[in-house]
């Protein structure tokens, strides 16, 4: 769809993605990186999906794409996402380890012990069905290290069926802040809708975009730490090759790579894009305001060599401060 919508903007003579690289500073840059520019015309075709859309779907560009829910931000914000929890350990609810602590409790075994012969099939089902495609995907390989991080189990959310989690609890107590991290738990829905009605009090024309960083349900697209293993139901060893959601602080580990991230260009945002862990906020004066900034965000998210990108299916760009806060607050958390 981007594709799509890059060739229709620039079918004639556009100089917005050229303006995007001048906003962002981007010509020293170029010596070290020369993907930016193209970066620059993929993030400048994103934003662009939500600024003409008119045209372009009437366009034969965009004809494939005319009932696309992506367009439609008021029905889509309507179907609440069905996502495994980002939380942590640290920070998971006591109840939805009850089911493993009792069986541990009842076959006398520990934490980080083997648990083939214990676990119900029904939970070996649910574990193996995400493990694989980890493992095929390249996200997770084999470890011949003993030592692991935490053991996996199969829990399901209120109204979710069973999924994998791994159990590193054990870790909780031992895990510290390191140097400037912040937590970012308090950075809720409340607090984002808080901030766009104080800009909307400054800026009577005031827009908002919600971006939020791609991720898959059981990790983040950076590199793990070195000894993020865990060893699965059957009694192997795997190691993790990008971060871990249940490890301990992954919460903390995403908002500190973000907002170093996009610090660089404080002077650029000037306070308009706050960082709440993966999600952004980006506020505009006005619609053309919103849109610049957007467009910049996408940018120093996605650009090469990151493995970052927004997934705009979980994002809402050009919306007003009461759009923001008639989203259910899965959308902002």
């Amino acid at each position: 769809m981007v594709a799509s919508m890059d060739d229709f903007v620039m079918s004639a003579i556009n100089p917005g993605p050229f303006e995007l690289c001048k906003f962002m500073g981007m010509a020293p840059l170029f010596r070290k990186e020369r993907r930016n520019v193209d970066d620059a015309f993929q993030a400048y075709a994103a934003i662009a999906m939500f600024y003409e859309t008119k045209d372009f779907v009437a366009s034969e560009y965009g004809t494939p794409f005319r009932s696309s829910l992506l367009f439609d931000q008021e029905e889509r914000a309507k179907r609440i996402p069905d996502r495994r929890t980002h939380h942590s350990n640290m920070y998971m609810p006591a109840k939805l380890w009850a089911d493993r602590d009792k069986l541990l409790k009842d076959n006398n075994r520990g934490a980080l012990e083997f648990v083939e012969d214990i676990y119900p099939m029904e939970w070996r089902k649910a574990i193996r069905s995400v493990i694989i495609p980890l493992f095929k995907a390249g996200v997770i390989r084999l470890s011949y290290h003993p030592r692991v991080s935490g053991v996996v189990t199969a829990a399901a959310e209120p109204g979710r069926p069973l999924d994998l989690y791994i159990d590193c609890r054990h870790q909780n107590h031992s895990t510290k802040m390191i140097g400037e991290m912040v937590d970012p738990t308090p950075l809720d829905r409340d607090y984002m809708v808080k901030t766009a009605k104080q800009f909307r009090a400054q800026h009577a024309s005031a827009r908002f975009s919600a971006l939020r960083m791609w991720s898959a349900p059981h990790f983040y697209p950076m590199n793990a730490r070195e000894g993020d293993r865990f060893l699965d139901d059957r009694g192997r060893f795997w190691e993790w090759k990008y971060i871990p959601k249940d490890m301990p602080m992954s919460e903390w580990s995403i908002h500190k790579s973000m907002t170093m991230t996009l610090g660089h260009y404080e002077d650029i945002w000037k306070g308009q894009v706050v960082v709440a862990r993966d999600l952004f906020l980006v506020m505009g004066k006005n619609a053309d305001d919103c849109r610049r900034l957007s467009e910049g965000v996408t940018w120093a998210v996605q650009k090469k060599p990151s493995r970052c990108e927004i997934d705009f299916w979980r994002s809402f760009v050009n919306v007003d401060a009461d759009f923001l806060e008639g989203l259910h607050p899965t959308w902002l958390s």
